[in-house]
């Protein structure tokens, strides 16, 4: 997750564009602060306030600014594994895996999500800064595999619901058994009446919770939220609670630092050995202690 205080990571477009629940933020009182091309919440009551809601009980982020690329075709899995640090040939469909895009000096260009629904069709999540450049660098790499890649962004809204109440407070929303969901794993189904929403379990806060991806003209029809037991909560709490997980967001690591030496959230998208024959040069460079192709591996 990137940093909404960071102004570096602003985006040069001119144009702040707005989630489908901004209205709301607005006249729910919420602190708005422009980011990543968005007017997005800072926060509601305060970080005490908001960062005991998620512990003790259950929040929710409107996190719409974030980027959803789709990446479709016959060679889908061959080309995410020569762009990627983590093996993607190990997800089936439902199941989802934390990874790097690293560049050909083993620095990181981003960390993202990707999810798979089959061998040729998956779902990466990018962070909300990086979207341009992210999508740059795969369709720079597309040469020679049989694969497209589509934004789904501005269709797609995004809550993540964070907390040890989650389950209780959103089940009787969907049939999807929520209980029955292991970490970093999905399913599509219906939720507060709304179809074809994909819930997920990825949340990093270490409360536990679902990601709600809405097609984006319906987040409204159940709110921000209409659900009694729900607080919402801010950007700002994030970064907290990421810190408090020991899981760096994108900012705290760059394009100069390789995944070896990044902290070890980030060494869990690297896959593999150094030395194994199957890795892809771009997999390869992940190992370096230092960017730099001559750099030395671990």
């Amino acid at each position: 997750m990137d940093n909404p205080l960071n102004t570096s990571m602003m985006t040069e477009q001119t144009v702040v564009l707005s989630t489908e629940l901004h209205d709301k933020h607005l006249a729910l009182g919420a602190k708005m602060v422009t980011f990543a091309g968005y007017h997005m919440p800072l926060q509601y009551q305060g970080l005490r306030v908001e960062h005991h809601a998620v512990r003790q009980s259950i929040g929710v982020f409107d996190v719409s600014h974030m980027g959803e690329f789709w990446v479709k075709g016959p060679d889908a899995l061959a080309f995410l594994q020569s762009v990627v640090s983590n093996d993607v040939a190990k997800l089936t469909s439902g199941k989802i895996q934390y990874a790097c895009l690293p560049n050909d000096k083993g620095g990181i260009v981003d960390d993202l999500l990707v999810y798979c629904e089959s061998e040729s069709l998956y779902m990466l999540v990018v962070n909300a800064s990086n979207m341009a450049k992210d999508m740059a660098w795969l369709e720079g790499h597309t040469g020679g595999f049989d694969a497209t890649i589509s934004d789904a962004s501005l269709e797609t809204s995004l809550l993540a619901v964070q907390g040890p109440k989650t389950i209780e407070a959103l089940q009787s929303l969907t049939e999807v058994d929520l209980a029955d969901m292991t970490y970093y794993t999905y399913a599509w189904g219906r939720f507060a009446g709304v179809d074809e929403v994909l819930i997920s379990a990825t949340g990093y806060t270490g409360s536990g919770g679902f990601e709600l991806y809405i097609p984006k003209v319906r987040p409204h029809k159940f709110g921000m939220p209409s659900w009694r037991q729900v607080s919402r909560m801010g950007l700002n709490l994030l970064d907290l609670l990421r810190v408090t997980r020991f899981a760096w967001r994108w900012g705290f690591v760059s394009t100069a630092m390789t995944l070896m030496k990044a902290h070890h959230r980030w060494r869990q998208a690297l896959d593999g050995s150094p030395n194994s024959p199957k890795l892809s040069p771009t997999r390869r460079h992940c190992w370096q202690k230092k960017p730099g192709v001559s750099a030395a591996v671990w």
